[in-house]
């Protein structure tokens, strides 16, 4: 079924929508009619000065614009919703600035789409413009169109009416292969096939950023192994919070390991950190990788921040 123009729209857009069209279009409408209505009065009857006509004028005709621009932005929010909605989100890498009014502006990089440059309304959350991070983008397919940019936090949604800007990428500016090591248990051939697989699935691209990366294949896990265990290192209750590796499959909490599991980790390094305190002994994105050697794919990812 068609989605429905409004009823399908995004809440946060919906209400958006709703004061561009019930209130900004006929308000703006309306004085910009009643404006240039008594231009044309004083006009006909002769009795007001050209020069302050002209003023008066040019000022029905900046509400007139204004009227224009909130119809426009009602557009642009129902495209803004479509693509959200229809177009699959791409794993991208951002990095995030600000301008004077507050607005975010991202650039997105990955190699199938290029770089992808957006101006984005003001997030609701501390947004970190210190490193790149791991984001979904829904990018319209024309030209021009709105990118919608899915965080971890939540959604960025590009500014009304500030079109994309998109550029092809150097080949190669993002890396397609990982060193992968293996520990003893873990033999040569299986390591190999590991690594085969974590290739065509694009993990190196999916990983988050960071200044140094280690992986290696720790083991061969059970079949029944309950999924925290499968991971050996987050308990239950703990791990079903944390977020995945998109598109990469995360499975439901109460899952055990089916046959052929390797288990793998990535420490995707900022700095090291020392002391008792510290779980993984840097500071950065610890991921964990269940990956099934029989359907050659991630069967399980998990990502949690390393302090």
């Amino acid at each position: 079924m068609a989605p429905h123009p409004n009823r399908d729209m995004h809440p946060v857009l919906r209400r958006k929508m709703l004061l561009d069209r019930y209130v900004g279009t006929p308000v703006m409408g309306l004085i910009a009619a009643g404006i240039f209505w008594s231009v044309a009065r004083a006009a006909v009857r002769g009795d007001e000065p050209l020069l302050l006509m002209g003023l008066r004028g040019a000022i029905g005709a900046l509400f007139l614009w204004a009227a224009v621009y909130a119809w426009r932005c009602d557009a642009w929010y129902h495209r803004a919703s479509w693509v959200l909605n229809s177009c699959p989100g791409v794993p991208m890498e951002a990095t995030f600035g600000t301008n004077s009014t507050g607005g975010v502006l991202a650039t997105l990089r990955s190699p199938e789409s290029g770089e992808v440059f957006v101006t984005c309304g003001p997030p609701r959350w501390a947004l970190d413009l210190s490193r790149p991070s791991s984001v979904l983008a829904h990018v319209d397919p024309e030209e021009g169109g709105p990118v919608i940019i899915e965080t971890e936090e939540g959604i960025l949604w590009p500014l009304e009416r500030t079109p994309s800007r998109r550029k092809k990428m150097a080949q190669g500016a993002l890396p397609e292969r990982i060193p992968l090591d293996a520990d003893p248990g873990v033999p040569e051939a299986l390591r190999a096939r590991v690594g085969e697989i974590l290739e065509a699935q694009g993990v190196p691209r999916l990983l988050p950023p960071a200044r140094t990366r280690r992986s290696r294949a720790q083991a061969v896990v059970a079949a029944g192994t309950p999924l925290a265990e499968a991971h050996a290192v987050w308990r239950e209750d703990y791990l079903s919070g944390l977020p995945g590796l998109p598109p990469l499959q995360r499975q439901p909490a109460g899952s055990v390991a089916p046959e052929g599991i390797v288990r793998v980790v990535c420490e995707c390094i900022e700095e090291p950190s020392g002391g008792k305190s510290s779980h993984f002994g840097f500071k950065g994105k610890f991921v964990s990788l269940l990956v099934s050697l029989p359907e050659g794919r991630v069967w399980d990812a998990r990502v949690d921040k390393a302090s």
